[in-house]
């Protein structure tokens, strides 16, 4: 990785990807693994966890568009600003002992500023990218950015544990982690210079361009297809990848945290090789990496119906997110360079309010499929509809070819 740092001079906008999303991910792990612990020590029941938990993810669903509507609009370091203070503000609110309602208000807030960040930095960082032609380079920092994420995540958990071990306070972490927020809101100041989508149009039009950009442009709607099918994916893996691991491979509870190294070190590994590869292949080619992609995605996600052994199944564990990196990041890559920058914000919004939906509806279609084919099965299952997306990325490929004659 360090190769690719001499290879080319960083500009501001790549430092600041570079640091931002280190920072941001850093924060937002920390208190990650005691979420649900911390809210039931504080007296909550499992039940009110569950509605703290369904009203974050529907209030990300809600605000998204209309926040990446005004980062168009009004400039994107405006809305990361507010953003970054918000997320802060709710974590040390949260780690007080109150009751359920002010909790409510507080994740609630948390859910605003997680929408504040989620999609705008990536869209402020591609614009600046687009502004000095810079794609090569922007190419590679996204994916180093990426890498460190990664890297971010391993050192959370580790922190997390230490602090645990050391002080006993869950609350203290929380505090800590708002710091870490507070202290990425100060390096937006100083490192992110403002830019812009339409920033004389008409606030609702922006919004119903951005929507329009992803279901009336054919690569676009493709694009937004393949991400609700690779949502699925995800909320399939999420919901039973510890189950798997746990009730039919038998391993103790204990281990599921190093499985889940595993599974961020393939990250870590499959980042790092899509930043060496960088900008070397056209939009055309790179959707068809993107369909040999596709091909070993569903290939590998069959493979735990057949029951691996345990060393085999850790290997599994490291390969997919390896191949799942390299895949995400190429996605997203295709889809800032279709994309209008002055609609960048509101379109990658909407695409996750559509994706979002389609991941909270098969949350619950899974756990009925579960129970009904069972659990190996229903690998089976969502491993031949992710198969769709090698179809997909034949179509843009399509798509690119046809334009390409057509210039």
């Amino acid at each position: 990785m360090f190769r690719i740092f001499k290879k080319f001079r960083l500009n501001k906008a790549s430092i600041a990807l570079i640091i931002l999303s280190f920072m941001v991910t850093l924060g937002r792990q920390l208190i990650t693994s005691i979420l649900t612990i911390y809210f039931l020590y504080r007296g909550l029941t499992y039940e009110q966890v569950g509605i703290l938990f369904s009203t974050y993810t529907l209030a990300i669903t809600l605000t998204s568009i209309w926040v990446g509507g005004l980062a168009d609009r009004f400039g994107r370091k405006k809305i990361l600003m507010v953003g970054s203070l918000i997320y802060s503000l709710s974590l040390y609110l949260i780690s007080f002992p109150e009751s359920f309602a002010y909790y409510l208000t507080a994740y609630t807030a948390l859910a605003l500023g997680t929408s504040s960040l989620m999609g705008v930095l990536t869209a402020w960082y591609f614009t600046e990218v687009a502004k000095y032609n810079i794609w090569d380079e922007g190419e590679r920092i996204y994916s180093v950015a990426r890498t460190l994420n990664y890297i971010s995540i391993l050192l959370a958990n580790i922190a997390t544990s230490f602090l645990l071990i050391l002080t006993g306070d869950m609350a203290l972490i929380f505090k800590i982690a708002a710091l870490v927020n507070l202290f990425a809101l100060i390096l937006i100041i100083l490192l992110v210079s403002e830019n812009y989508g339409d920033r004389e149009g008409n606030y609702l039009l922006i919004i119903r361009e951005g929507i329009n950009i992803v279901l009336a442009n054919k690569i676009m709607l493709m694009l937004t297809i393949s991400n609700i099918i690779y949502g699925i994916l995800q909320s399939h893996f999420i919901l039973t990848w510890q189950i798997y691991f746990h009730s039919i491979l038998n391993f103790p509870e204990e281990m599921l945290g190093f499985i889940y190294t595993l599974y961020t070190i393939g990250g870590i590994i499959g980042s790092t090789i899509a930043s060496i590869i960088g900008g070397k292949y056209t939009s055309e080619y790179r959707s068809l990496l993107l369909v040999v992609l596709s091909a070993l995605i569903s290939i590998l996600y069959a493979l735990p119906f057949f029951v691996l052994d345990k060393l085999s199944s850790l290997i599994w564990m490291l390969i997919f997110n390896l191949i799942l990196s390299i895949y995400t990041i190429y996605n997203t890559i295709l889809f800032n360079k279709e994309v209008p920058s002055e609609y960048r914000a509101t379109a990658a919004s909407a695409m996750f309010t559509l994706s979002s939906i389609a991941s909270s509806l098969s949350l619950y279609i899974f756990g009925v499929i579960v129970n009904t084919i069972g659990l190996r099965e229903s690998f089976i299952l969502v491993s031949s509809i992710h198969l769709v997306q090698i179809f997909i990325f034949l179509i843009i490929y399509r798509f690119y070819i046809n334009r390409s004659y057509n210039k």
